[in-house]
């Protein structure tokens, strides 16, 4: 695998993990965190445009604005130029949501939640990802389970 592949397999990991991060909290009831679920919407855009750049090599500023990364990928996907509202909604959640005052409501946080989807599918669909990435394999332990006293003791 190159460096690039590699590269681009490290973005879509981490835009993923930005998109579980934000439904997870999405789901709490009591004392949810609207500000957290639409900034890591915001960030699970960003990281696949960067994915999606870094796939075509092209070499991107390190920001956080959705527009500019678009700008740079529509020449590559003229189509994408519809997402323009959509990233132009989701790039002030990648700071305002982080300082005091400038909170998210309830319904803001489940539209970011939604554009980030939408961003997301675009993405996969164009790069040739599946529409749904694969469930993660269950990891090995790496040391053993401890025994209960009564199985030490020869007792079950």
């Amino acid at each position: 695998m190159s460096f690039t592949n590699e590269c681009v397999d490290d973005w879509v990991r981490r835009a993923e993990d930005d998109l579980d991060a934000a439904k997870r909290l999405a789901r709490v009831r009591i004392r949810a965190h609207w500000n957290n679920v639409a900034f890591h919407a915001q960030q699970c855009a960003e990281k696949y445009l960067k994915a999606f750049l870094t796939q075509h090599e092209v070499q991107f500023p390190r920001i956080h604005d959705l527009k500019a990364l678009l700008d740079l990928a529509v020449p590559l996907a003229p189509l994408w130029d519809a997402l323009r509202p959509i990233c132009e909604d989701l790039s002030d959640y990648a700071v305002l949501p982080r300082y005091p005052g400038q909170d998210v409501t309830r319904e803001e946080a489940k539209n970011a939640l939604t554009n980030a989807t939408v961003v997301r599918r675009r993405v996969r669909e164009i790069m040739g990802l599946p529409a749904e990435r694969a469930a993660p394999r269950a990891r090995q332990r790496k040391t053993p389970r401890k025994i209960s006293r009564k199985k030490r003791r020869g007792r079950t």
